[in-house]
């Protein structure tokens, strides 16, 4: 592990430390699970891997599995630490855990502290409830485009990938404010390994390759933007794509420049920059 991993302003304590205290669960995943909780009187939102919740359940035989783990949990804490800006969740720190002496006994990061944002997801605002059958006003699809692509177009100026954006990897504030979220996929551009990692849906077709550079997230947020005018997700065929962008600018006449120039093939597709600007001028 880096001697010093951790950035001044994040905490890092044991998990029995009485500044901490573990609430209720709000969210499951095939890896792992989200709670409230509480950090000192800040109310925080705590990540954790299934493995590192109930270690118990592991015999000596799976202690490469544990570390492999938490070799990926401090692989995500990277891009958490390192990208801090208002439209992305922000880090706060770790809570460590020791394993038992028989799967190695090491520190483990078993819940990863991040700033509470109430509002829920941009899924739930789009389906959740009755009054959600209606389509999503053209001005917040909007304001809410514009949101992402500032906090994309940073994460892509910082020499990261997101890899996943998708509308329940979006959170709302109480304002009804974009907070960018799962930073878990998130690599370095300059990185050798281009995994095909993501949510199909939302993933554009070069990543099956291996083959892809920062604009893939460009794709992945017109077809969230997309999602947000028709209030419909993305087509399981690539190749209806083109014509959820026509209807979806035939709703929104002024997005019709972005969101052509945000699925249009990997090589001339808009970079975050100039879809944030194309954006900007659909105003």
């Amino acid at each position: 592990m880096d001697e010093t991993p951790w950035p001044e302003q994040s905490w890092a304590l044991a998990e029995d430390s009485i500044q901490f205290r573990l609430g209720d669960e709000i969210a499951r995943g095939s890896s792992g699970a989200v709670y409230r909780a509480h950090l000192l009187a800040q109310e925080v939102a705590a990540k954790a891997h299934h493995a590192l919740l109930q270690p118990n359940l592991y015999n000596l035989g799976d202690s490469a599995h544990l570390q492999g783990v938490v070799d990926e949990i401090m692989k995500e804490i990277v891009p958490l630490r390192e990208l801090q800006h208002r439209r992305i969740v922000s880090f706060i720190g770790v809570i460590y855990s020791q394993l038992p002496e028989e799967l190695g006994g090491i520190l483990a990061p078993k819940y990863l502290l991040l700033e509470w944002v109430g509002g829920g997801t941009l899924h739930d605002a789009l389906y959740d409830g009755i009054e959600q059958r209606r389509r999503m006003p053209d001005e917040l699809v909007l304001r809410h485009a514009i949101e992402l692509a500032e906090a994309v177009q940073y994460i892509h100026g910082q020499g990261f990938i997101h890899r996943d954006i998708k509308p329940k990897n979006i959170l709302l504030t109480d304002e009804g404010h974009i907070k960018l979220a799962d930073l878990g996929l998130a690599k370095f551009v300059n990185s050798t390994q281009n995994t095909q990692r993501g949510t199909f849906l939302y993933m554009a077709a070069e990543v099956v390759t291996g083959e892809y550079s920062n604009n893939v997230d460009v794709l992945s947020m017109a077809l969230v933007i997309c999602e947000m005018a028709l209030r419909e997700p993305p087509p399981e065929r690539h190749s209806h794509r083109p014509d959820m962008v026509r209807r979806a600018g035939a709703l929104m006449p002024g997005l019709r420049h972005a969101l052509s120039g945000g699925i249009a093939p990997m090589d001339s597709r808009m970079n975050a920059a100039q879809f944030h600007r194309a954006l900007l001028e659909a105003r």
